[in-house]
């Protein structure tokens, strides 16, 4: 993604192609999943709110909330820039293209990512399942660790075994996240 990419542009134009792309890929059973929808609250300057309604295969990006979203995340622009340029790993798309729906729709509470890069600079995001903010958990890792993980080059349990990835919060939730690979 260009850094000059509006988030708009990101969420009209590429969203979509990234579903359409990643669904072509997928088993069958992918587009058999329920209806998943995920909110995008890009706070700040040039920011805005998006909703996806992903479903058998296609994608609605709506202008707005979505209420009850399946899942929720808040992001600076900032932040969400250099995670969009930087490691392009969308979790609300990684998850629906992995077939984790499901878990996701089974989950309740706050996740909250804190990020460190090479530079020493931070990334920050909360993401918010269930439409409640607890229990709440606080993951701990080099962006670079994290991408990993998300991609699956890095196991979660070993991650945490081998001390990159640290908490704070709630160890159940921790727990329940595994099931998404983190």
């Amino acid at each position: 993604m260009s850094k000059d990419m509006s988030v708009a542009e990101y969420f009209e134009r590429i969203v979509p192609k990234l579903i359409s792309s990643g669904m072509a890929d997928a088993s069958a059973d992918v587009a058999d999943q329920p209806e998943f929808t995920a909110v995008y609250d890009i706070t700040g300057t040039d920011g805005g709110m998006y909703g996806l309604r992903i479903e058998g295969g296609s994608v609605k990006v709506t202008s707005g909330d979505i209420p009850e979203s399946d899942m929720r995340t808040v992001i600076s622009v900032e932040h969400w820039r250099q995670g969009m340029t930087e490691d392009d790993v969308d979790p609300a798309i990684h998850y629906a293209l992995r077939g984790k729906v499901r878990v996701i729709q089974g989950l309740k509470g706050a996740l909250k990512v804190d990020l460190t890069r090479e530079d020493d600079s931070t990334y920050e995001s909360t993401i918010i399942f269930g439409n409640t903010d607890t229990p709440e958990v606080t993951i701990l890792m080099t962006a670079e660790d994290y991408v990993a993980m998300m991609r699956g080059d890095l196991n979660s349990q070993m991650a945490f075994m081998t001390n990159k990835l640290k908490f704070e919060g709630s160890l159940p939730l921790l727990m329940q996240l595994q099931a998404l690979n983190m």
